[in-house]
């Protein structure tokens, strides 16, 4: 590296994915915050010639960091992309099967059946609730999915 900056570019490019509409990415070169890409856009962020640690966070959710060889006057694409929620929904139906036959079922409080249910019902509804607006950044896995080498024009 011969210390000028600019000579080379990284660009990420966000791979078009409707449940991820509308969520802005941290990326990061060398383990540092460079800037943020959104939906459908890219951007390009300069570094030095040669290689670079790269990774993409979301809340607390981060891509695995890959190795990016970036060459004079080239620019070096890296598209990502989120998991499928199909994933992490069955995570959340498997954990709240448990919960409610090995968790909720034995504490009946003296209730009747036909109020009972609703109680659960209420439970499991919060529960999902609660899951579904703490964990999805933790549950989420982004992944760089495609780096590929360009000629900048």
């Amino acid at each position: 590296m011969d210390g000028s900056i600019g000579q080379s570019m990284i660009k990420f490019e966000k791979k078009e994915q409707f449940w991820s509409k509308g969520v802005t990415f941290k990326v990061y070169i060398d383990q540092k915050k460079v800037g943020n890409v959104g939906t459908n856009t890219s951007e390009e962020f300069p570094v030095e010639p040669g290689q670079h640690k790269v990774s993409i966070r979301i809340g607390w959710s981060k891509s695995n960091e890959i190795i990016v060889q970036s060459d004079f006057g080239k620019t070096s694409t890296l598209i990502y992309a989120c998991n499928e929620p199909v994933i992490n929904s069955l995570i959340i139906v498997g954990f709240m099967q448990f919960f409610t036959r090995n968790i909720l079922k034995p504490f009946h409080l003296g209730i009747r059946m036909e109020e009972r249910i609703d109680i659960y019902s209420f439970g499991i509804f919060a529960l999902i609730v609660v899951i579904s607006s703490i964990l999805p950044s933790a549950m989420a896995y982004i992944k760089i999915i495609e780096p590929k080498e360009q000629n900048k024009e």
